[in-house]
């Protein structure tokens, strides 16, 4: 019997769904805490795919421009996703230059084993690095730094589902271009 069979990663009762109105909240929580923590990272490194959404909002909310991302596979796509490899398949480290200090961006701490590969990967390049995901899985195996909520099944995120992130506020008419002009 695997792991995942005797402590799964998720309940399997419900799929806990995402607007962009709760992740704006989840970021600006985040965000906060951070800055309570006096931590001011000279670079914020995201994990491909699911924390692209996060490191870019993230970089706005805590103004820093200094973005990197890390391709990262483990799960395959879909509803309860399952673990693809023994361990995660980390990408290249786009940079060369070493920072003191880094904030890791995911959307989820699932097992935690995506954001410790690569954290030990960015260890030569990063001195200090702490980690930010929207949420943890109470099952995770990992701290994580900074966090907004715990949960115990599986999230859908909005870029996961091409949720609009608002009403348009532009004219929905094809081949007419919109203008904002006074």
């Amino acid at each position: 019997m695997s792991d995942n069979q005797r402590n799964p990663l998720w309940a399997r009762k419900r799929l806990i769904h995402l607007t962009w109105s709760e992740i704006a909240v989840a970021v600006d929580h985040i965000g906060r805490k951070i800055q309570l923590d006096n931590f001011s990272p000279d670079i914020i490194v995201g994990i491909s795919r699911g924390g692209l959404a996060p490191t870019l909002l993230l970089s706005h909310n805590l103004g820093i421009r200094n973005l990197e991302i890390v391709k990262a596979k483990y799960y395959d796509s879909g509803v309860y996703p399952t673990i693809l490899n023994p361990k995660p398949v980390i990408g290249h480290i786009p940079f060369e230059v070493a920072y003191q200090t880094g904030l890791l961006v995911d959307d989820i701490a699932g097992t935690g084993d995506t954001l410790s590969a690569v954290s030990l990967k960015l260890g030569d390049k990063i001195k200090n690095i702490k980690t930010a995901t929207l949420v943890k899985n109470m099952n995770c195996r990992i701290e994580v730094d900074y966090f907004f909520a715990l949960v115990d099944d599986f999230v859908v995120f909005p870029w996961e589902e091409n949720q609009p992130i608002a009403k348009p506020s532009l004219p929905s008419v094809l081949g007419t271009e919109a203008s904002f002009l006074g």
